[in-house]
């Protein structure tokens, strides 16, 4: 064997090794590639019912929109109609405070006055007044006490119950327990 048969033989053996290298990329390549055909085929099955409730959804989301316009429609009409009312409410309240206020205004100042007025006589009253303070207080205190000792009294002969006196020529008094005798049968 001469050098360049050598060299043939070599670069032979050379290739047929890089064609075997180069095979396993490829082999998994086409793996790969069987693998992704697989996946779009399942992608492919899964997204046609997706596709048709997205589809659905879509024409319902349509009618809603148009659902909502009609209702957008009707709150302006209503917003308008709102409108005009409060300018109507601001015409008459305007109105109603040209004609009011200024009376209002005077009974006002002239309730403060009579307020100042009387403030101011009851303090020159409690200077010139020789009873003290204190002693007022206590005279309130026990009037106070009196009005209630009258309320209890009150309540006290309104719930106890009254024996039944017989009065010659009368029907007899019934107690509070029993059905109350009218004034008017009393009489005949």
């Amino acid at each position: 064997m001469s050098g360049g048969e050598v060299a043939a033989l070599l670069v032979a053996a050379a290739l047929v090794f890089l064609m075997g290298v180069a095979t396993i990329p490829l082999l998994r390549l086409s793996r790969a590639i069987d693998r992704a055909t697989q996946m779009v085929a399942d992608v492919s099955d899964r997204t046609a019912p997706v596709l048709d409730d997205a589809a659905l959804a879509v024409r319902d989301a349509g009618a809603e929109l148009a659902e909502a316009r009609s209702v957008s429609a009707a709150a302006r009409a209503a917003g308008e109609s709102l409108q005009e009312a409060s300018a109507s409410v601001d015409v008459v309240a305007a109105v109603l405070s040209s004609t009011v206020a200024a009376p209002l205004v005077r009974l006002g100042s002239l309730s403060y006055g009579l307020r100042y007025a009387m403030a101011s006589r009851r303090e020159r009253r409690r200077a010139a007044d020789p009873v003290p303070v204190e002693v007022r207080a206590e005279l309130a205190a026990k009037r106070a006490a009196v009005r209630a000792a009258r309320r209890e009294v009150r309540r006290i002969s309104r719930t106890s119950q009254r024996p039944a006196v017989p009065v010659p020529g009368r029907a007899p008094l019934t107690t509070r327990t029993e059905e109350p005798v009218r004034r008017k049968e009393l009489a005949r």
